[in-house]
């Protein structure tokens, strides 16, 4: 009798002690956010000790907004962390909880006081997603357009992914889980600061470097620092060029002298050949009377041809002076792109003029025929064997291509 007595103490007293436990124990209930410290992280979650009569588990699905986040890189054992309570059992008798809407409670709280006040904030972009990008912004997955990812059209948005920008929040609305974000509006806000300074140090003669932005087929745009300046084609080169995309490419950096200034309209005439030396500046030393040269012909002209004999000098064959017999059009027995000799009559450096003439070097090719016909018999014996010479061993003179070409044009 005794000893059933002495059992019902003990019981009473440890079931009292229980009690005892259980009041010191914090009391929670679902929706709570509370402390916890981390006792143990594996790859798929992380146990905390609450305070309570069972341990907290955060699964990796919990811990973050970021599905890319491994638990062990995100905290340590002794971390101290705030947890949203979602079940007091999970089924195995740990209280489930989540870190990822404490974050998102508060990161709810930050971007809305940043699209009040609108303060920028930061996000990394994770992924390109139709029409745009995801990223992550204070725990918060936000939307960012195509069109608001750069001041420049960018068909290629991969270019992005993985880098982490200032942003500004253009639509919130936290009852549907809604952040879009700019980076667009950033860059321009940044773009007309620098637009105003540079236009402040904008002079005619000034050199600057910028960046080839876009590429037209009378010129190309070239980025400044903040605005852009035009270098048109026909301040490229001394030499002729056709299409602006056989010197530059988008992203080419190139020095440029600026040539015209309208700061009102916000226009920039830029050179590049300014930087180069002219080539009439040293014509005279170059070229003169009486020289013979080659060149490419880059232009027909019913009155005569033009040869570029270098960039950016180029000289007139006038109709008359490209044969000793009678030429209707050029265009009759030359093409452009032909490679052909020329004797100079010519140099005129104020007006940028040389005069030159493929018929005078026919005229001193008949002279040299001429000359020919009229030496001593004798010497020409004594200098040429008659059985060893045949008709293929002729010179070909620039009246026999004349001729021929003359004959296959009337063929045609």
């Amino acid at each position: 009798m005794n000893n059933s007595n002495e059992n019902n103490g003990t019981n009473e007293n440890m079931e009292n002690f229980m009690e005892e436990i259980e009041k010191s124990m914090n009391k929670f209930y679902p929706g709570d956010i509370v402390t916890g410290t981390v006792m143990d992280i594996n790859d798929k979650e992380v146990v905390l000790n609450l305070g309570y009569k069972s341990d907290g588990i955060i699964p990796k699905e919990e811990l973050s907004s970021d599905p890319l986040i491994s638990p062990k890189d995100f905290m340590e054992i002794g971390d101290t962390v705030e947890v949203y309570i979602i079940k007091l059992d999970d089924g195995e008798g740990n209280v489930l909880v989540s870190k990822k809407r404490v974050d998102a409670e508060k990161g709810w709280e930050v971007l809305e006081i940043a699209f009040e006040n609108k303060d920028s904030v930061e996000v990394e972009v994770q992924n390109e997603v139709k029409g745009g990008l995801i990223g992550y912004s204070h725990g918060i997955r936000c939307f960012i357009p195509a069109s608001h990812i750069s001041n420049r059209y960018t068909k290629d948005l991969s270019q992005f992914v993985g880098n982490t920008y200032d942003a500004e929040i253009i639509d919130f609305d936290k009852r549907r889980n809604k952040a879009v974000l700019s980076r667009k509006n950033l860059l321009l806000a940044e773009r007309n600061k620098q637009k105003e300074a540079l236009l402040e140090d904008l002079e005619v003669g000034k050199i600057f470097t910028g960046k080839v932005t876009q590429i037209k087929d009378f010129g190309v745009f070239i980025d400044l620092g903040g605005i852009d300046g035009l270098l048109h084609i026909s301040e490229m080169s001394w030499g002729k060029i056709d299409q602006p995309s056989e010197l530059y490419s988008l992203g080419d950096e190139v020095e440029v002298q600026i040539i015209a200034v309208d700061k009102d309209r916000e226009r920039i005439s830029l050179s590049k050949k300014n930087l180069t030396e002219n080539p009439w500046s040293e014509i005279e030393n170059k070229y003169g009377k009486g020289d013979v040269v080659e060149g490419k012909i880059v232009k027909l002209l019913d009155f005569g041809v033009f040869v570029e004999l270098e960039p950016g000098v180029d000289g007139l064959v006038h109709v008359s002076e490209i044969s000793n017999q009678h030429v209707k059009k050029p265009s009759d027995v030359l093409n452009v792109g032909d490679e052909i000799t020329v004797e100079i009559l010519s140099v005129d450096k104020e007006n940028k003029r040389i005069s030159l003439s493929m018929k005078a070097l026919l005229e001193d090719e008949k002279k040299d025929e001429e000359e020919e016909k009229n030496k001593d018999p004798k010497e020409t014996s004594q200098n040429e064997n008659p059985q060893e010479h045949s008709v293929n061993d002729d010179p070909i003179t620039i009246g026999d291509i004349f001729n021929q070409n003359k004959e296959e044009n009337e063929e045609s």
